[in-house]
């Protein structure tokens, strides 16, 4: 069956270099509201023919651009995503774009197929419509500037469970968990507790050790599963480094 555009969800991020997967991931986001139409994403690339004095000819691939993404969306000044859109056109510089379709399976839990990519996104128009039955819409254009990550639905891994933290001296925490269901292998990131400033997800097993933290400092922890389909929710812990 056909995937319908219905449910679809769009989000933009910030400008900071994302070259894989985990750079995407990594970055934050916003959804943008009130989309009517989302427009073609993907590469266009030119087709050259040679057509030899004698002789079949040939059809040739020329160089590959990246598609406008001519977005359509009801304007509402007070949407989030809407101001970060018109923010970035004001700006010289790529952003990141995360597109989700309203496709994950059945199953809990679940992930839709996604897109990643790096748009230079301009100045909208606004079409004004008329008085008795208009809305008044803007279209942005976004310029699509690097290869697409497309990843597609599927089961994601369940929560881990059992997670426990254990400080085994003033700058060392041992983390144990059981793993979440389906996941080929997991990650896990920590924060000073209350502060929401993780490191980045590395990867991780049951049983290793946290190194190089602070004397009597709490810390908050998070493990999440990772498969094939993307990664499933983290469970979090806290814990406190011995005086």
């Amino acid at each position: 069956m056909a995937d319908a555009t219905a449910g679809s969800k769009l989000y933009i991020g910030t400008s900071a270099q994302a070259d894989d997967l985990s750079d995407f991931e990594a970055d934050t986001y916003v959804e943008i509201k009130q989309i009517e139409d989302l427009g073609e994403v993907g590469m266009e690339t030119a087709a050259i023919q040679f057509r030899p004095v004698a002789g079949l000819g040939q059809h040739l691939k020329g160089s590959s651009i990246g598609k406008v993404v001519n977005l359509v969306i009801g304007r509402n000044p007070a949407d989030a995503g809407q101001q970060a859109l018109r923010d970035a056109s004001r700006s010289h510089l790529d952003f990141n774009f995360k597109l989700q379709l309203a496709n994950a399976p059945g199953a809990a839990p679940t992930k839709p197929s996604t897109f990643y990519w790096r748009g230079l996104v301009f100045p909208a128009t606004t079409a004004l419509g008329n008085g008795e039955s208009g809305v008044i819409k803007d279209t942005h254009p976004i310029g699509i500037q690097s290869d697409i990550i497309e990843l597609e639905p599927g089961n994601v891994p369940g929560l881990p469970g059992s997670l426990a933290a254990n400080a085994s001296s003033s700058s060392v925490i041992a983390v144990t968990f059981t793993g979440g269901s389906g996941a080929s292998s997991h990650q896990m990131r920590y924060s000073l507790h209350g502060q929401n400033a993780f490191t980045a997800w590395a990867t991780f097993t049951s049983g290793s050790n946290i190194t190089g933290l602070s004397p009597n400092t709490q810390y908050d922890i998070e493990v999440r599963g990772v498969n094939a389909s993307g990664h499933g929710p983290a469970a979090a812990t806290s814990e406190t480094t011995d005086s």
